[in-house]
């Protein structure tokens, strides 16, 4: 993204990723709340300790894998977050790494066998409305695209393996690609203003 500038890094794994998904957020996505739509989540990340605070329940708590310098806050509308969370679940990896600034994105990068990966989460004010981000405007970061994109990469690095009389136009991993062109890329997935 041009001109992030994180004010902090950390990292987190899998395994308190999956915990946080299950204990946490897998209730929201099931609930039936009216106000589900605009409830927020709140990041807080201080030395080695990332706490998230969720409205009606207790704060939960994670040891990062990565300390912080500093004590830094951040909020997401929960339905982004909870997308986020879940796509990351579905990736190869073990660890994340992330970085962020409190009154713009948090940057949740990972690497596998195939490659290396960013997505960003734009924060939101306390009104629950994105921030304004001073580098670009970025709306609503399609998570699930980014990571469909991501997705699209990696089945593609293993077709183009077979060699080229496996690929098929039909073939929906193909979509987004020149025909029968090795090594074209998949259209990007931020969108941005």
């Amino acid at each position: 993204m041009d001109n992030f500038q994180p004010q902090f890094n950390a990292a987190i794994d899998d395994v308190d990723l999956d915990r946080l998904f299950m204990d946490r957020l897998k209730a929201w996505g099931a609930s039936k709340s009216p106000t589900k739509q605009t409830m927020t989540a709140t990041l807080k990340f201080d030395a080695d300790k990332l706490e998230i605070l969720i409205k009606d329940q207790e704060p939960f708590n994670i040891k990062l894998a990565k300390h912080v310098t500093g004590r830094f806050t951040l909020t997401f509308r929960i339905r982004d977050l909870y997308v986020l969370v879940q796509s990351l679940l579905k990736q190869r990896a073990s660890q994340f790494d992330l970085s962020g600034d409190e009154g713009g994105l948090l940057s949740v990068s990972w690497s596998d066998a195939l490659g290396s990966y960013a997505v960003y989460l734009p924060t939101v004010g306390a009104d629950g409305r994105r921030e304004s981000i001073g580098h670009k405007h970025t709306i609503g970061l399609a998570i699930g695209a980014a990571v469909e994109a991501i997705e699209l990469a990696i089945s593609l690095g293993s077709m183009m393996t077979l060699g080229r009389e496996n690929f098929s136009g039909e073939n929906p991993a193909w979509q987004g690609c020149s025909k029968g062109r090795r090594g074209s890329r998949p259209e990007p997935a931020l969108m941005s203003l």
